[in-house]
């Protein structure tokens, strides 16, 4: 484990009074997370739900082929014209402003223990949870929470075990859930929540190894799954694949000629059109001739593109980061906002820097801007998107001076700029959080049975 990351997790120990050797469980969630987008540092105990749409413009990719299955790429769905996409708007419950002079308001208790890092999606009509890392370990319960009726209820009991760091995606009307870990253990298996019929299905045995931290995007017909890591002291893995749900078919994608074998890989990637854009966050540990001692690191974000119909790869700009990282690559209908992430370093001490900033992506000019600095950027909250402002919820870390508990911010596209919403009265590491169309949810976190809606 990296000493920033280390020092973390120590941190937090003594600050809860916890023992200093934590569960591998908790380790592995706390560092793959930290280095990772969503995003996590301690923050305050809340419960909150954002949902937005995210879907991207078509870049040409080069090919370095591997054998597919007989059902081949599969058509995604187009993406508008960049001319035809409405401006971003500047009323409605989404804005900044609205959500700055909005209110919070309890969630009634959940059925479920709290938990972090499950696996979670708002499917449009509710908030579904399930799995993720307990203080005894990984879970494999979960529920649901209707924002209208106001109610939980719990999910039927799933057909694969205990795990957290999954990788989800919702297809409009199935929920899909595979891989994670369970202790050092990567897992391979998954399955598939049918919200119509409230029924879960197993996925049928998939071409890639067991891994955590993997990130799935829906395409309109096929989820595709990149990245991850693989089991602990193991390679990580760098090959992909899509499953169909209307075959029940897996398939190999091209591989990526961008990704050889780092030590370490962080994926995220999100959908615009026909093209799957994919940020990779690599290091490297240098060490000595013997190979005993860490002497330094060399890290970096590749950007590349994937397009779906002929199943090839092309570099694309990157953003100037200077050493900062992508955990979160979000699709507003108009740009790719990458928001503020630290970078890799194993070879580090101390505490993260500070001062992070996210980016925007302008398609189709493929240009890069820096975004300005948010007032909770630094603590890698996982930031949701309400289709008129990028919002930070109260799910990272908190500084006990400029960022407190509960403390969260928007980002205005139209000003370019961020304001402080109204803090929360809680909030919590690795807290899920996602938007309806007119109100912020957020759930549970680090020892948190609590959450709240704003709007």
């Amino acid at each position: 484990m990296a000493d920033d990351e280390r020092i973390r997790t120590l941190l937090r120990a003594a600050a809860l009074g916890e023992p200093s050797s934590a569960p591998v469980d908790r380790l592995v969630a706390s560092g793959r997370r930290s280095v990772r987008r969503r995003r996590i540092a301690i923050a305050a105990l809340t419960a909150c739900a954002i949902a937005g749409v995210v879907v991207v413009p078509t870049v040409l990719l080069s090919h370095d082929p591997r054998p597919n299955s007989a059902s081949g790429p599969k058509t995604p769905h187009p993406v508008m014209p960049l001319a035809t996409v409405p401006a971003y708007p500047t009323t409605g419950p989404g804005t900044a402003e609205a959500l700055a002079h909005a209110k919070w308001t309890a969630l009634p208790p959940a059925p479920i223990e709290w938990r972090e890092v499950p696996a979670s999606v708002y499917t449009g009509r509710e908030l579904l949870v399930w799995g993720g890392l307990t203080e005894t370990g990984p879970v494999g319960d979960g529920a649901s929470y209707d924002p209208t009726a106001r109610k939980w209820q719990l999910l039927p009991t799933a057909p694969i075990g205990a795990r957290t760091g999954s990788a989800t995606a919702w297809t409009g009307s199935q929920w899909f859930v595979w891989g994670g870990r369970n202790g050092s253990d990567a897992l391979a298996d998954g399955a598939l929540y049918d919200a119509a019929s409230g029924t879960w299905s197993s996925l049928p045995p998939g071409p890639l190894s067991g891994r955590g931290e993997a990130t799935a995007v829906w395409t309109g017909s096929e989820v595709l799954v990149f990245g991850g890591s693989g089991d602990i002291g193991g390679a990580n893995p760098t090959d992909a694949a899509a499953y169909d749900p209307a075959t029940r078919a897996w398939r190999l994608l091209g591989r990526n000629p961008a990704m050889p074998a780092y030590d370490m890989h962080q994926v995220t990637a999100v959908a615009v059109g026909p093209t799957i854009y994919v940020a990779d966050m690599w290091g490297r540990t240098v060490r000595s001739t013997d190979g005993k001692t860490v002497t330094g690191t060399t890290a970096g974000v590749v950007l590349s593109a994937y397009d779906v119909a002929s199943d090839t790869w092309a570099p694309a700009p990157g953003p100037p980061l200077a050493g900062h990282g992508v955990n979160q690559l979000i699709w507003t209908g108009r740009e790719v906002i990458a928001p503020a992430s630290p970078g890799w370093c194993d070879a580090c001490s101390g505490l993260a820097p500070m001062n992070e900033q996210g980016h925007r992506f302008a398609l189709p000019a493929a240009a890069w801007d820096e975004l300005p600095h948010g007032p909770i950027d630094d603590f890698w909250p996982t930031d949701v998107w309400t289709g008129a402002a990028l919002v930070a919820p109260p799910t990272g870390g908190m500084s006990g001076e400029t960022v407190m508990p509960g403390d969260a911010a928007a980002w205005d596209p139209v000003r370019n700029s961020w304001v402080r919403l109204p803090r929360a009265p809680v909030g919590a590491m690795n807290a899920v959080a996602a938007w309806t169309g007119t109100q912020l949810l957020v759930w549970g976190g680090y020892r948190n049975n609590g959450g709240a809606s704003l709007g």
